[in-house]
Parts: structure tokens; C-alpha cells; sequence
């Protein structure tokens, strides 16, 4: 008996270590991207993508709020620079389990991406799929559905044939809806 109960915690402790260590090297490969090099003074993404890597979202998202008054205060709140960093500060409380202040602020994001560059740029299309994300990990389902089938409607019009962000939104549909 105790040694059945010695193997079911060893099992279950590798699980949970190959649970996180599959988060480290999805967060590590992030922070070492090629996509997370400075753009210019203002852009940290390297480091809040650092942060989130060893395991201090809350680091990661005091950078990001720093970042966004900075480029809110210089760029403007719909700039596409500032909208990117929101989208960002979005992702890290997703990542941190703040769900409240994650769908708020790609909320924001969505609605900023729409009033300059339009409801069917790749990029607003992206925004509201992660929101939809959002929407789904939080069990708002009928809200998921929504916004991911105007996303399909409108990707399959404004973006091309076999676009990756469509074959995802469909596929997220399907293994929602059955």
C-alpha cells in the first residue's frame, strides 16, 4: 500500500515537472527569439519575455504597465506600437491567471486595432482571437463562439487562401461547437 502511494506521487510530481518544464522552454524560447530584440528605445519585450521565463509574471507585467505609459504617453493610446504593448501586457496576465485585467485590456486592444487600422487588418483579426482565447478560459463560450466565427467570416475575405490564423480559428470553432 505505501508503496503504491509512494508511486502515485512520484508520478504525479514527473507530471507536474514536465508540465513546467515544457512552460520554461515555451517561455525561454520566447525570451531568446529573434522577435524579442529591441525595435527601438522603448521597446523591453527581451526582458518582460525574460521575466515571464523565470517564472516572475509579476515582474513582466510591472514592465509592460511601464512601457505602455511610456508609449501612451509619447505615441498615442491607438498608435500601433502602443496597441502592441497592450496586447502584450494583455498576454502576461493571461499568463499570471489575471483574467479580469487580461480580457479587459484585449478588449482595449481589439477596439483600438479597429478604429486605425480596421475590424478585418491580420492584426486586429489576431488581437480578437486572442481575446476568444480569453473569453474560452474563462468559460464564456457563447462569447468565444461569437467573435471567433465573425473572425472566420471576416479572415476568409481580407486575408489569403490558407492563412494560419484562419486554418487555427476554424479548427478552435470545430473542437468548440463539435
Amino acid at each position: 500500500m505505501k508503496d503504491k502511494l509512494i508511486k502515485q506521487i512520484v508520478a504525479s510530481l514527473t507530471e507536474s515537472l514536465n508540465a513546467l518544464d515544457k512552460a520554461a522552454r515555451s517561455a525561454h524560447s520566447e525570451a531568446t527569439h529573434e522577435s524579442s530584440k529591441a525595435e527601438n528605445k522603448y521597446d523591453t519585450r527581451g526582458l518582460e519575455a525574460a521575466y515571464l521565463a523565470g517564472g516572475q509574471p509579476k515582474n513582466a507585467i510591472a514592465q509592460y504597465k511601464q512601457v505602455l505609459t511610456n508609449t501612451e504617453g509619447v505615441l498615442g493610446p491607438d498608435h500601433p506600437d502602443t496597441l502592441q504593448v497592450r496586447g502584450r501586457l494583455a498576454a502576461a496576465n493571461f499568463s499570471a491567471g489575471r483574467m479580469g485585467a487580461a480580457l479587459q485590456l484585449y478588449e482595449e486592444t481589439c477596439a483600438g486595432y479597429q478604429r486605425t487600422i480596421g475590424p478585418n487588418h491580420a492584426s486586429t483579426l489576431a488581437c480578437q482571437a486572442e481575446l476568444a482565447r480569453g473569453y474560452y478560459a474563462t468559460g464564456r463560450l457563447g462569447d468565444a463562439i461569437t467573435v471567433l466565427s465573425d473572425i472566420l467570416a471576416r479572415g476568409e475575405q481580407a486575408l489569403p487562401a490558407g492563412d494560419p490564423l484562419i486554418r487555427r480559428v476554424r479548427e478552435t470553432l470545430t473542437n468548440i461547437t463539435g
